[in-house]
């Protein structure tokens, strides 16, 4: 479940919850079982959506799941972006119940994006669109939660970086600046990080976005009294 909510002028706001109002009172009228509550909301979807005319709602929805979750072969849970987490079978029910426009975005089983490749300088829409997601929408430079404003190599393209998901970055407009500046270097590491190094010398490591990473499975009966020991005996000592 989601909360929407709109910040509208007065005369506008009055109109629209006495439309919605009102759509509860005829339904409840009609003999409707749900309650008001439930009515005005499935009445603001039905008409924003067009489902009112019978019209199935057009909408672009960027989910990110495993292929075995997408082929309902695991249950690994997917994930909405401007969302968070939903369970799988739910994400494969939505997908059924619209017309969508499917940004598939598929993992390995450790939450890494599948990588996509460029012949080009510049990032193709669809494989910026890709780093984006990958980096959670947040600069890839240690320390700074500004938003990606610039999609951009790792390792310059000038000095042979190819444009690859491996070799591109999300980066804010001050970072992406500040790393053109003489004496700054970068290079991806086969795990997804991504080293800096400073014109002082010194290296810093991003490591690549957890977003996307499944939750570990969970404990097994034997490993639940296994930690419990060791904690105890940990009190104990």
């Amino acid at each position: 479940m989601t909360w929407l909510g709109a910040l509208l002028p007065v005369k506008d706001g009055v109109a629209v919850f006495a439309a919605l109002d009102q759509a509860a009172k005829t339904a409840q009228a009609a003999g409707d079982q749900r309650t008001r509550g439930q009515v005005m909301a499935d009445t603001l979807v039905d008409r924003l959506t067009g489902r009112e005319t019978g019209a199935k709602p057009k909408t672009e929805v960027k989910i990110v799941m495993t292929a075995d979750s997408l082929t309902n072969n695991a249950d690994q849970p997917a994930m909405v972006e401007g969302y968070g987490p939903v369970p799988s079978a739910w994400a494969r029910d939505a997908l059924n119940d619209a017309e969508v426009f499917i940004r598939r975005l598929l993992t390995d089983p450790t939450g890494q994006l599948i990588a996509m490749e460029s012949r080009s300088r510049k990032a193709p829409d669809g494989l910026a669109e890709f780093i984006a997601t990958r980096d959670g929408a947040i600069c890839r430079t240690n320390g700074c939660d500004a938003p990606i404003r610039n999609i951009d190599h790792i390792k310059r393209h000038t000095e042979g970086g190819n444009t690859s998901a491996e070799n591109l970055q999300g980066l804010c407009e001050r970072c992406n600046q500040a790393k053109e500046s003489l004496g700054w270097q970068a290079r991806p590491e086969p795990d997804g990080s991504i080293t800096t190094i400073t014109p002082t010398g010194h290296n810093y490591t991003s490591p690549p976005p957890e977003t996307w990473r499944p939750a570990p499975p969970p404990l097994s009966p034997a490993e639940r009294k296994l930690r419990r020991v060791l904690l105890e005996h940990t009190l104990a000592a």
